[in-house]
């Protein structure tokens, strides 16, 4: 499964470091730590399938639009999110704060959902599908409350070191 890891961590890639303008194949070679002959068979083999695409002037590579239509396609089988998104914007206008739902995924959160407020200029700009740490933000931390007891003690003893923690 070694191409698959190197395909995955050529996508972590460029989610996480690609500005505008991409990545440089040498770039990637760098950062994915791989020959450049090596990234460059997993760079041809990802853009046959659409999963990456190369600008035919700089030559500097991006995710390929594949990602957005199984990204789409993902969000829109999401049923919960047509039935809780009034009660998302119920609470964004009770509060006059923007609302976010996470989804718990492992020792991190999924950001799948956000409304921002209008009457409120301050804006924290996660977006969505970002992933948080649950020690990382306060609604992580209600979900770790609320989680079975055997399952928030795996995270919190996964993400805390053993001197901070208090009462566990």
């Amino acid at each position: 499964m070694q191409t698959i890891d190197r395909a995955m961590n050529v996508v972590k890639m460029l989610v996480s470091k690609s500005s505008e303008n991409g990545l440089s194949i040498t770039e990637l070679s760098q950062e994915c730590d791989l020959p450049i002959g090596s990234i460059n068979r997993v760079l041809k083999a990802m853009s046959k399938h659409d999963l990456i695409k190369q600008d035919e002037q700089s030559k500097r590579y991006g995710l390929g639009d594949i990602w957005m239509e199984y990204g789409l396609k993902m969000y829109d089988t999401l049923d919960y999110i047509s039935i809780i998104r009034p009660e998302l914007e119920r609470l964004m206008h009770k509060v006059e704060e923007s609302v976010f739902l996470y989804r718990p995924m492992g020792l991190e959160s999924l950001i799948i959902e956000r409304i921002d407020s209008e009457r409120n200029p301050i804006r924290v700009y996660d977006q969505l599908g970002s992933r948080i740490p649950f020690h990382g933000c306060a609604a992580n931390k209600v979900m770790l409350a609320y989680m079975p007891e055997k399952q928030a003690k795996k995270v919190i003893d996964t993400l805390v070191p053993e001197k901070e923690k208090i009462g566990f």
